[in-house]
């Protein structure tokens, strides 16, 4: 809503002879336009996993801020490599930037789906922390190899136009790691609310009395979040509750927990084929200079006529 609102105000500056603070016609060049789109996507993905991984660690596994970086660091290193390859790559010409965003998009994907797949109480905690890092190399590595799409879009550019250019594609990369954390968060918090409310409704243990209470008190609960069990249960003995029942709503948040986690790390692997759809509308030939082409052949000697 807010950036239609912007494009509209722009077109608004544009007609009335002002200067915009972005040349909305920047944005016919497909590489510009669909290569800022794509950009978005190559940070929204990564930034929710930076955030869901986290949460997971110091909710679930017990792990404490130290642990759970040191957990983190498969990532920054898998995306160092990525990052340097792919230059390569791209800088000699063997890959192009379409085939990289593509091939970023598809192993930050399987990340996503390999990461999900670890959250739950159902594993062994005490082993969690290596047990995630297959899907955080894959993340980090896909993210590495994105990151020859500032290229893409910077240098489709004419002199012209760079600084509009280079401020859209920064914005664009700021509006990804924003919207990635805000997603993220929402497919938690959405899931975990629904997740805890039918476990509570489908409970053995609590009574009907009890039922009705804890559903009345989630649905008017101004903010839900992720938390530990020891929290939880803290939470419940200083409302009373207490015993069987305290058991069982911590047993419940658990599993809403887990389910919440994995559908929010779901929730990024979707858009990271989102993302990879996006990509598909790239350029497929390797990126040729911006601005007017100056055809310049090859000298042809002439004969000089006799004096």
């Amino acid at each position: 809503m807010v950036l239609a609102v912007f494009a509209g105000w722009e077109r608004h500056l544009i007609k009335r002879g002002r200067d915009p603070l972005v040349r909305l016609v920047v944005l016919r060049d497909r590489r510009i336009g669909v290569g800022s789109l794509t950009l978005v996507m190559l940070f929204l993905v990564p930034s929710g996993m930076l955030f869901l991984v986290p949460v997971f660690l110091q909710t679930t596994a017990g792990f404490d801020a130290l642990r759970s970086g040191i957990t983190l660091i498969s990532m920054p290193v898998a995306l160092s490599v990525g990052a340097s390859m792919t230059a390569r790559l791209v800088g000699s010409g063997r890959m192009t930037h379409r085939t990289a965003q593509l091939w970023a998009f598809s192993l930050m994907t399987a990340g996503c789906v390999a990461v999900a797949v670890m959250f739950g109480p159902r594993w062994d905690l005490s082993a969690v922390g290596l047990a995630l890092t297959p899907g955080l190399l894959l993340v980090g590595f896909g993210r590495g190899m994105a990151t020859t799409a500032n290229d893409l879009v910077q240098s489709a550019a004419p002199p012209e136009e760079v600084s509009d250019v280079t401020g859209l594609s920064r914005t664009a990369t700021y509006l990804g790691s924003s919207f990635g954390v805000a997603l993220a968060g929402a497919f938690m918090t959405t899931t975990l609310l629904l997740a805890f409310e039918a476990g509570v409704k489908d409970s053995t243990v609590l009574s009907s009395a009890q039922r009705q209470r804890v559903v009345q008190a989630v649905e008017h609960q101004v903010q839900v979040t992720a938390a530990t069990d020891d929290a939880v249960r803290a939470r419940l003995a200083s409302q009373g509750v207490t015993g069987a029942a305290a058991d069982e709503l911590v047993r419940v948040n658990a599993e809403a927990r887990g389910r919440a986690l994995a559908v929010a790390a779901l929730g990024m692997g979707v858009l990271a084929v989102v993302g990879f759809l996006l990509a598909l509308g790239l350029p497929r030939g390797p990126a040729t200079p911006a601005g007017p082409a100056t055809p310049a052949g090859p000298a042809v000697p002439t004969a000089r006529p006799p004096a």
